[in-house]
């Protein structure tokens, strides 16, 4: 860092240390909080959780037996889950729904209950449709899986579907068979009575010589309870390390500014004040000062001292003359009107004593009267 730099560092701080200062302290504050709430006492918060508390899975088995004659599959054949059965070969269709608690604690009771729903609908607008249960069942104290057991003959359904149609007269929409078991589970859990309600359903699709049975919905049903808990804090990185950080910073700040300020050490006594004016001058009227190697001597010229630099560069364009300075500028002369007009910087402020070249005289251009510097 040069001196300029370096002193207009130490004047801006000196004017600013109060500020600075109270700055320091803020962030070392700061830091204390940051450093104590993430690392001595996070403290706690509070989350909410939701685990399972009990659950029933469901599914749906289904088969037709082959009654009938066929060149593929002997009479009395069970064909069991298959995307496709035909019509002609195993016309009814048997299912079973199973439904297994799981997780209840005791006076568990499960009631299931079957119903074959007929419908014409289309994008959410059902035109008409038709229920008829097929089974139903209750039990008590289970400690197993549930079932229950349906049949139905998709040629009467069908033929039922037909029939309304032709009652009715035609309809828009698409018509659909559908088996809904409505199911519900009761027990206790966690000491406390609980309850689980839900729906699964067995889409038919009827397509005159075969037909497709396709189960719907999850396999599972939870019954699920939220419970607010209080966890410790876990501070996240900036404030884990933001804390101490600012801690450190704010008090090395405080520190060296407090010491400064008892030492003195940033302001600028006079000296240094006037040197630093120097040094703006210097740099400021760079192009009006010319660097000669003066003669010894100038005759009895008179000497005049100006105060600043930068008075002595106003008196060179007011003459319109050139402002001489020693190699090492150690002086800086403006000779006019017969005058010499000169100017001493202050001494370099690093302690550092500038070389001493004597400048008892500066000449001028020649003619006497000044205006330009000597080769």
């Amino acid at each position: 860092m040069d001196e300029s730099t370096r002193l207009r560092v130490r004047a801006v701080l000196s004017s600013w240390l109060t500020a600075l200062l109270v700055v320091a302290l803020v962030v070392g504050a700061v830091g204390v909080w940051g450093t104590y709430s993430a690392h001595v006492a996070p403290g706690t918060t509070t989350e909410e959780r939701t685990p399972q508390a009990w659950s029933t899975s469901a599914a749906f088995d289904h088969s037709a037996t082959v009654t009938r004659e066929n060149p593929v599959f002997p009479v009395g054949t069970e064909l069991s889950n298959r995307s496709t059965y035909f019509t002609a070969a195993s016309p009814v269709l048997d299912g079973t729904f199973t439904a297994a608690p799981r997780g209840l604690d005791g006076n568990v009771s499960v009631d299931l209950a079957a119903t074959l729903v007929l419908d014409s609908s289309e994008e959410g607008t059902t035109y008409w449709r038709d229920t008829r249960p097929l089974a139903e069942t209750s039990a008590t104290g289970v400690d197993g899986p549930v079932s229950l057991a349906f049949s139905l003959n998709v040629t009467e359904v069908a033929d039922r579907i037909a029939a309304i149609q032709e009652g009715i007269g035609a309809t828009p929409g698409e018509t659909g068979a559908t088996v809904v078991v409505d199911a519900r589970v009761a027990g206790t859990a966690g000491g406390s009575p609980s309850s689980l309600a839900f729906s699964r359903s067995l889409s038919l699709g009827l397509n005159g010589d075969t037909y497709t049975a396709t189960a719907s919905g999850p396999t599972t049903e939870a019954v699920e309870r939220t419970t607010t808990v209080r966890v410790p804090r876990s501070p996240g990185p900036v404030h884990a390390v933001g804390g101490p950080l600012a801690l450190v910073v704010g008090a090395v700040a405080t520190g060296a500014l407090g010491v400064a300020a008892r030492r003195d050490g940033i302001a600028l006594d006079d000296d240094e004040r006037a040197r630093l004016d120097y040094l703006d001058d210097r740099a400021e009227f760079d192009e009006w000062i010319v660097s000669v190697r003066l003669p010894d001597r100038d005759g009895d010229r008179p000497v005049a001292e100006a105060a600043t630099l930068a008075d002595l560069v106003n008196l060179a364009i007011d003459s319109d003359a050139a402002v001489l300075a020693t190699p090492d500028e150690e002086v800086f002369a403006v000779v006019a009107d017969g005058y010499r007009y000169t100017y001493r910087p202050p001494p370099a402020t690093d302690g550092d004593v500038l070389p001493s070249v004597g400048l008892d005289a500066a000449a001028d251009d020649g003619d006497g009267d000044g205006g330009g510097p000597a080769a």
